[in-house]
């Protein structure tokens, strides 16, 4: 039975056009919930939301399993258990800590399409849903309008260049309006507040920005670089991954050489990724992937570098051991 929220959710269009990515849903998510692994999970669940075919007692939705889950975004299936229940209506969601207004999706359990029995979870949009498919779809249209140099549509209502306003502007509003703003700004402060860290967490962002920023120009991978203005819109996120992986106690030597594995081999250290994460970082890390998924990343890379450091020493011991059973009188006689 088709529920009145059924009517009211608007389902995602098949069109290709109508359809966002996971990274454009993960952007807009990460700003709301402020949770990236919350976030790297709901981005997942809406993006394949938007292919959704398959019908429950009449609602269109999804199946996912915890599993299936962990195998896409790497991590234990219990782990995304939990987050889809914060995120979802039953269970018991944190809307509250998560700073979620409404539950981004509802869940179900029924049988698999064309199966009578059988329980597997299945999710479903809400108007919480379709609201973040549509602003990540319009903040991706402002970025590929800004990237053309061109200007967006203006909102509804707005007044365009073939209207004429009711009351037009004086000269002299035109030129206030004109001025240069002072260094003082009312709107511009509400994403630095809301990303606003510490002068020392601050400072451990910016060594490890510029440190992954160094190696990528020594690597010729100049195109690698993280941008300013994007580390600051995401400082509070990347210092949550700087603090959870322990980066801070890195001395500079050990946190170049695993940026470097970053930098020059970041398919060994995202084996356990999905396709997708291969796909969008095919030609190098870029800060949101990282961002989303740099607490899988980073355990990958001490693997790595923990691996490079037992193959040094074994070489140095095989050498070590070689010499003393050739012995320096065997070697006289070799060089002789």
């Amino acid at each position: 039975m088709t529920t009145a929220m059924d009517k009211k959710v608007a389902e995602p269009s098949n069109s290709g056009d109508h359809r966002v990515s996971e990274n454009d849903l993960f952007l807009v998510l990460l700003g709301q919930i402020e949770s990236p692994p919350h976030a790297r999970v709901a981005a997942h669940v809406l993006f394949w939301l938007q292919y959704s075919r398959h019908k429950l007692k009449g609602r269109q939705g999804i199946y996912k399993e915890d599993i299936e889950l962990a195998e896409k975004l790497g991590g234990h299936p219990k782990t995304y258990g939990r987050l889809v229940r914060d995120l979802a209506t039953t269970g018991a969601p944190r809307s509250k800590k998560l700073k979620l207004s409404q539950p981004l999706f509802e869940v179900s359990y029924g049988p698999k399409p064309g199966q009578r029995s059988g329980r597997v979870r299945w999710i479903f949009a809400t108007l919480s849903s379709a609201k973040c498919i549509e602003d990540a779809a319009s903040a991706r249209q402002g970025r590929v309008a800004a990237k053309a140099g061109k200007k967006t549509k203006p909102l509804i209502g707005a007044i365009t260049a073939s209207q004429s306003p009711q009351i037009a502007p004086t000269l002299s509003q035109k030129n206030q309006q004109e001025k240069p703003k002072d260094s003082v700004s009312t709107s511009a402060p509400k994403e630095k507040v809301h990303n606003s860290i510490s002068a020392k967490a601050q400072g451990e962002v910016e060594r490890f920005v510029s440190t992954w920023n160094r190696i990528c120009k020594k690597h010729d991978r100049s195109k690698l670089v993280w941008l300013s203005s994007e580390v600051d819109r995401h400082a509070k996120h990347l210092h949550d991954i700087i603090e959870v992986c322990e980066i801070v106690s890195l001395s500079d030597e050990a946190l170049e050489g695993r940026l470097t594995v970053l930098c020059t081999s970041l398919t060994k250290a995202s084996r356990y990724l999905s396709e997708a994460f291969d796909h969008y970082n095919r030609n190098g890390l870029q800060l949101s992937s990282f961002i989303m998924y740099g607490q899988h990343l980073w355990p990958e890379v001490e693997r790595l570098i923990a691996q490079e450091t037992v193959a040094k020493g074994f070489n140095f011991k095989l050498s070590a051991d070689l010499l003393h059973s050739v012995g320096p009188k065997s070697l006289e006689a070799a060089d002789q």
